[in-house]
């Protein structure tokens, strides 16, 4: 197997192999021979792992990642105390079911209440198994207080009258564990999402005043109109990193405490600066893979109390540098692992920072992580199809090959030869990221060339379609 060469005791070894451009067998493929998943800049969450294993506590973890940065504490000179962290669960969803589900403190009752600006707004407290009925029936998008909404409590219906979606269900903060927990349908990940610690769990309506009003969030002179209404968590910062779930929680302690404060950087980074005005949403973050994965309340107590520790023991912790703009808070980007280096974020996104440059990482591919190295293989028909459109499909592919790398030793240009019905040679030259997307590729880290296949017959086989899952 041909394999891209990366970094190696911190010195730069590109190997671009040659290739046999002047024509191809009938029975060649053309191969993508890679290594890690994911973007590649800060943290690789395997890196943590491995870098764990051997030894390293969560704060060499982190600074090996963060180049200059250090471990600081929220609400202590310089850093802010961002207060409440707003984050969307749903957007622009016409219903939802809200259930009160047991939790593991003791208490009894949970207070909800309609947001409408009144002296007395509509309140009730609910108790195990009853449930809120929200239904938005506005004819048009962006209309405002054309709910229904219906409470059973103790079996027994009451409805309110149709006005405003906006309802606020209190949660539990801090220490404490929560009496009662809070289901609700219609989540954008899973279809349905339980919370417990936080201020409180909100529907905000799209035409709300909490979310138009310029006393609370700046106001939205112009801003497009949705269906419906937001489902939106409001907790700490330390108690929304309480319900992060992105890396399995039987690792190492000190990855999970890295990963702890990883997450809590890139979360405070944001709630200092987008006072909850995150385009299209009430908030300051989503919870999705591209901000991070916040699963609430992990129904697995068992296994999540690891990461339950790990985020309590590491409260308030955030990765500090002076140069970060988020008032010194680090937005500590990570992803599952990289293919020997890390990205550079000016070279992967043009944000030039100095703590997210490119540093060697051959702790990211060791093999417990699943995919410390792939390969895709395609016929050259395929290739030429995608790279050229329609007209591809009628031409002879001749050549595939990376002929500029970033600093990492990532692909950052593949060039393809290819010759046309004319025998005319044509090539173009397309960046890593866009080949990486058209032919679903795990990183940036790959190589490309020819391959002759070897003849049918046993052989090893290839990773499973699970260990092919995002390993997060």
């Amino acid at each position: 197997m041909r394999r891209l060469t990366l970094l190696l005791a911190g010195i730069t070894l590109i190997t671009i192999l040659p290739l046999s451009a002047a024509h191809a067998a009938s029975d060649d493929v053309v191969v993508f021979d890679g290594a890690g998943w994911g973007h590649g800049v800060g943290m690789s969450q395997y890196g943590a792992q491995a870098r764990a294993l051997a030894g390293q506590d969560a704060e060499a973890i982190l600074e090996a990642y963060y180049t200059g940065a250090t471990i600081g504490t929220l609400g202590d000179a310089p850093l802010p105390d961002p207060g409440s962290l707003f984050t969307n669960v749903a957007s622009d969803i016409t219903s939802t079911v809200l259930t009160i589900l047991d939790g593991p403190g003791p208490g009894t009752g949970i207070e909800v209440v309609r947001v409408t600006g009144e002296p007395e707004p509509p309140t009730a407290s609910l108790s195990t198994g009853d449930t809120v009925t929200i239904v938005d029936t506005t004819p048009e998008p962006g209309s405002p207080d054309g709910c229904e909404i219906t409470l059973s409590i103790d079996g027994t219906p009451t409805v309110w009258d149709t006005g405003t979606c906006d309802v606020s269900v209190a949660l539990t903060e801090g220490d404490a564990e929560p009496a009662h927990l809070v289901r609700a349908t219609n989540c954008r990940r899973p279809t349905e999402c339980t919370y417990g610690y936080g201020v409180a769990f909100r529907t905000v309506d799209n035409g709300s005043d909490q979310r138009l009003n310029t006393d609370r969030i700046g106001g939205c002179t112009g801003c497009p109109e949705y269906e419906g209404f937001d489902l939106v968590v409001e907790a700490s910062v330390d108690d929304y990193t309480r319900g992060i779930a992105e890396v399995p929680f039987s690792w190492h302690m000190e990855a999970l405490e890295a990963q702890a404060i990883a997450a809590r950087s890139y979360a405070a980074s944001w709630a200092v600066s987008t006072d909850h005005r995150t385009t299209g949403c009430f908030c300051d973050v989503r919870n999705d893979s591209s901000f991070q994965v916040f699963a609430g309340w992990i129904a697995d107590r068992t296994m999540a109390s690891r990461w339950d520790l790990a985020a309590v023991s590491t409260t308030g912790r955030v990765v500090t540098h002076p140069a970060a703009p988020h008032s010194g808070i680090v937005r500590a980007f990570y992803s599952s692992s990289n293919g020997g280096a890390s990205e550079w974020a000016k070279e992967k996104w043009s944000i030039d920072v100095p703590y997210l440059v490119s540093v060697p990482d051959p702790w990211s591919v060791t093999p417990a992580n699943p995919l410390d190295s792939w390969r895709f293989s395609l016929s050259p028909a395929t290739v030429a199809a995608e790279i050229w459109g329609s007209t591809g499909s009628q031409y002879q592919l001749l050549d595939v090959e990376v002929i500029a790398r970033n600093t990492s030793g990532s692909a950052k240009t593949v060039r393809f030869t290819a010759a046309t019905p004319s025998d005319t040679i044509v090539t173009k030259d397309v960046t890593a990221g866009t080949v990486a997307s058209k032919f679903g590729l795990y990183s940036w880290y790959f190589d490309a060339f020819y391959e002759t296949p070897p003849p049918p017959g046993p052989g090893p086989e290839g990773p499973s379609m699970a260990a092919m899952q995002d390993p997060r």
